[in-house]
């Protein structure tokens, strides 16, 4: 057998990272992965497969002492790998080298929902700052208030640095049960610590929002027994220190993101209605009365970007919107910048237009890459598999937690997913039922606006864990009538 022959100064080894015009240099003596070396100097890096080499999405630039190029890369590279091209998790550096990182929007977007009077701050009467943190899956967003007054004075969203562990919460889960929750939580009060310095503010007080896991993941929490059967919580939260608050959680994967969106989102106006938010677990609400009847299905991350080839969050260059003139198909993207890749909201309007055209058929074939236009950005076969996967699933769990939807006299639209989002299109796919094309009200992030209630209204908080009281969830992973719609709704 041949042997690794490792350089002489291997002590001496020095990596050079290059990123957003900043160059950081990182000593090592032994060999290490480019990954590791990358995350190690604090740069919002993703590994959407959590490191095995699967997705090609950690794409870097490098040259030096490297390495030899796995089969792997060999195979997803191809000729890439003579023009310096790696990736990132199967690469190690063996000696000095320079690695180049695709430069990255570590703020990708200001957002904008409508203050609300500030009656009982959680503050009181004092002149301090204080925060709101929503913790999403794909996206953190932040935002900072002067108090009393509950004015907003800066907020900021940026891609959650936990994707560096993982794409998804079950992805993330599998990692904190095999390697602890520390590495988790440290990224999280990181990021936050860093978006409240962009935003030029250290908060007094704060309210933490998000999902169960990413709640656990904050808090540095055991994960063992909720990501496992039957899938019970080290806390469901609903907690409140000198300068944390953290909302209740309903169930293990209906967090307190969606208590908060409850409160937010106008749903508690209506005898019967839904709040509906898709994202990488879509998270659906059905009002009924005084009941909250809620489910959570394992959609995957592809209607927030990642997963697909080309996919990205909804930042600056990403194809937001597609719609075709005659047979030419014609695009748009965020910030009108030169289209580099495409979000959630422009991948269903490509498929939608796709299907009008019978470049792909109802089950999903498309015999090769379809490029979008003149926009250089493809979208492939495997892509497609994942939103048909994504869509049933949401579509299934939609109709499995109500069954009287022709009756609902709203749907309530969450997430800044549903700000580019094209509803003729979300029905032609089979992604949102038919009802819903008159009646959807676009709201935003209930879940940080939820969590800005409670902030300036302490009955807010106690009006959150009333509703928890109330609401029942149904487990889709063992439910006949999810699995029957879930298969029916493949097709397109």
């Amino acid at each position: 057998m041949g042997r690794l022959l490792l350089p002489l100064n291997l002590c001496d080894m020095k990596i050079i990272i290059k990123s957003n015009q900043e160059k950081i240099e990182y000593e090592s003596d032994v060999p290490i992965l480019l990954s590791d070396v990358i995350q190690a100097v604090g740069i919002d890096f993703s590994l959407p497969c959590g490191g095995k080499g699967k997705c090609g999405k950690c794409l870097v630039e490098a040259t030096g002492n490297l390495s030899e190029p796995t089969q792997s890369e060999k195979e997803k590279l191809g000729e890439s790998l003579k023009a310096g091209f790696r990736l990132a998790c199967l690469t190690k550096a063996i000696g000095d080298c320079e690695v180049t990182v695709p430069q990255t929007d570590a703020i990708v977007g200001l957002s904008d929902f409508a203050e609300s009077a500030c009656i009982d701050p959680m503050t009181g009467d004092k002149s301090c700052l204080a925060g709101v943190v929503d913790i999403g899956t794909t996206t953190v967003a932040v935002y900072l208030y002067q108090m009393p007054e509950g004015k907003l004075l800066r907020s900021c969203v940026s891609r959650n640095l936990q994707t560096a562990v993982g794409a998804d919460v079950m992805s993330r889960l599998s990692y904190a049960v095999q390697n602890g929750t520390q590495t988790l939580s440290d990224l999280i009060h990181r990021q936050i610590a860093k978006a409240f310095a962009s935003l030029g503010g250290r908060p007094d007080f704060t309210v933490i929002t998000g999902n169960t896991a990413m709640l656990h993941f904050y808090e540095n929490l055991d994960c063992a027994s909720l990501a496992s059967s039957p899938f019970t919580p080290s806390s469901y939260f609903g907690t409140k220190t000198e300068t944390t608050l953290l909302p209740r959680c309903i169930s293990a994967f209906v967090g307190a993101d969606i208590t908060c969106g409850i409160l937010a989102s106008g749903l508690l106006g209506h005898e019967k209605a839904m709040l509906i938010d898709v994202g990488t677990n879509g998270e659906i609400v059905y009002k009924n009365g005084d009941a909250f009847i809620c489910a959570s299905a394992a959609a995957g991350p592809a209607f927030e970007g990642a997963g697909i080839q080309n996919g990205s969050p909804a930042v600056a260059g990403s194809i937001n919107k597609v719609y075709t003139l005659g047979s030419r198909f014609e695009y748009t993207t965020v910030a009108r910048e030169k289209a580099k890749s495409i979000c959630g909201s422009g991948l269903i309007d490509a498929i939608a237009a796709m299907l009008r055209c019978d470049i792909l058929d109802e089950t999903g074939y498309l015999a090769s890459d379809f490029v979008i236009g003149d926009s250089g950005v493809a979208i492939t076969p495997q892509d497609i598999r994942q939103v048909q996967t994504a869509k049933a699933a949401i579509r299934a769990a939609i109709e499995t937690v109500c069954d009287d939807l022709p009756n609902v006299e709203a749907f309530y639209l969450a997430g800044g997913f549903g700000n580019y989002l094209n509803l003729d299109n979300a029905v032609a796919i089979g992604l949102l039922p038919k009802e819903m094309k008159k009646k959807t009200v676009l709201c935003g992030n209930t879940a940080a606006a939820g969590a800005a209630m409670m902030l300036f209204d302490r009955e807010a908080f106690r009006k959150a864990n009333e509703i928890v009281g109330k609401a029942k969830t149904i487990q889709l992973a063992s439910n006949d009538t999810f699995y029957r719609k879930y298969i029916s709704y493949m097709n397109f």
